[in-house]
């Protein structure tokens, strides 16, 4: 027999064009599914008009009797720009799932890719979030590559203070770290920023495009998320060798997006000073936890990670499809 409860939820549903004043509620139905994560709508608003014009995006809202219960979209960023290749969002909240709803929010974003002649779109899920996993999985997504998501609690008993220093041997002579605005009087600071975070970025995975010069600054430097007493330098004998940034949440709460280090001065202790610096200045500001993620087979800095006090607390997996005929 039917369950009428499932049906009536899907006639009632209607999707329509998501609107700027509803970034209040896609914040609420983001942090209902990730409740040990603060989505800010004021940030998600700015993370939304960074985007260059060249980047398709385009969001929908489900409604059920005039509440909205459900969020899909597609998007493309910069750094991982490829045409014809999306990513894909689906969010239903927690007390309409199970009811088809995110099957019709789907079929709906995958409709409309389809008029745009997407060849590849790709998806990012829980691993312990076996529903959504499987969902990707009945629909022909493939896993691709494997996260590892880690939390270090600020305000827990620091770690043994002896096991966060870094031997001397290993210290490159004349290293030394300095936030963004430490190096404001650099005349060729943002310059040499850019060319830093390119040829980081060169051994990101998954990042395919690099952005030029008055890209980097329109949608980092003046992004409003970027704050530069909370983003840091390693300086090799003045030269810029290495870079991590922390990111603000919106609830005492930081979020380390980019660490990395250039080849050449890798394995010297420059990425774990960083680290540690990024630590330091969030137990200093009152910050409850610092967030980080990093690709689960990148053994190097999953050991840093571990050995500044991190905990590895969730996995997580990007699938891709690359067939949308089905």
């Amino acid at each position: 027999m039917p369950d009428r409860t499932i049906n009536n939820s899907i006639s009632r549903l209607s999707i329509v064009a998501f609107r700027s004043s509803q970034y209040a509620e896609l914040s609420q139905i983001l942090s209902r599914n990730y409740q040990e994560h603060n989505f800010d709508a004021d940030g998600l608003a700015a993370q939304d008009a960074c985007l260059p014009s060249y980047c398709k995006h385009r969001r929908w809202v489900g409604l059920s009797r005039g509440v909205i219960v459900a969020f899909g979209e597609f998007r493309q960023t910069p750094l991982m720009f490829r045409a014809g290749t999306f990513c894909v969002n689906i969010v239903v909240h927690p007390a309409f799932q199970r009811q088809g709803i995110g099957s019709l929010m789907y079929s709906r974003v995958i409709s409309e890719l389809r008029n745009l002649e997407a060849s590849t779109v790709r998806c990012t899920a829980r691993a312990d979030h076996r529903r959504s996993t499987l969902f990707l999985e009945q629909r022909g997504f493939r896993p691709i590559m494997h996260i590892a998501e880690w939390c270090h609690n600020l305000r827990e008993p620091q770690i043994d203070q002896d096991a966060l220093l870094i031997p001397e041997s290993i210290v490159p002579a004349g290293l030394s770290v300095s936030s963004v605005t430490e190096l404001a009087a650099d005349s060729q600071r943002n310059h040499r920023l850019y060319d830093l975070f390119t040829h980081i970025h060169e051994d990101v995975p998954l990042t395919t495009t690099p952005i030029d010069y008055d890209e980097f600054i329109d949608q980092h430097i003046h992004n409003p998320c970027f704050n530069s007493d909370s983003a840091f330098v390693a300086l090799q004998d003045g030269r810029y060798v290495g870079y991590t940034e922390l990111r603000d949440d919106g609830n005492s709460n930081l979020y380390a997006g980019l660490t990395g280090v250039l080849r050449d001065y890798r394995r010297q202790g420059v990425g774990f000073a960083l680290k540690m610096h990024g630590i330091q200045y969030g137990g200093a500001q009152g910050y409850k936890t610092i967030k980080t993620f990093s690709a689960a087979n990148n053994l190097p800095i999953c050991s840093i990670n571990a050995r500044c006090g991190f905990t590895r607390i969730h996995d997580w997996s990007h699938f891709e499809k690359c067939d949308l005929k089905h």
